[in-house]
């Protein structure tokens, strides 16, 4: 079970039990103090204790992103698309999906 002590301490903090056992409470990607507690006597002790309790997940907030634009009946990407704002802004279109091939002429 994952225990959030929720005393945030510089360094993390580091709670010995009586049978010697050592937990390192640091923060976590959102900056929670959390330890992984395995024994049920430790959760127990760690849950009757106020500044410890079981840690919830905050959900992460995502931005919506707009969707790309979809591609025309050939199914190539136009060299030419608006933005956002209607402005035309030009696209570098890969030459691999291109019909035009150089050819290569090598001299003898």
């Amino acid at each position: 079970m994952i225990i959030e002590h929720t005393i945030k301490r510089p360094n993390g903090s580091h709670p010995k039990m009586m049978d010697g056992t050592v937990y390192h409470f640091m923060p976590n990607e959102s900056g929670d103090h959390v330890a992984e507690v395995v024994n049920l006597d430790h959760i127990d002790w760690f849950l009757n204790v106020s500044t410890f309790r079981i840690y919830k997940v905050q959900p992460r907030v995502v931005e919506a992103q707009p969707a790309p634009a979809p591609l025309p009946p050939n199914g190539m990407p136009s060299p030419m698309q608006k933005d956002v704002q209607g402005a035309v802004v030009l696209r570098a279109v890969s030459l691999s999906k291109s019909k035009f091939r150089p050819k290569v002429v090598r001299g003898e």
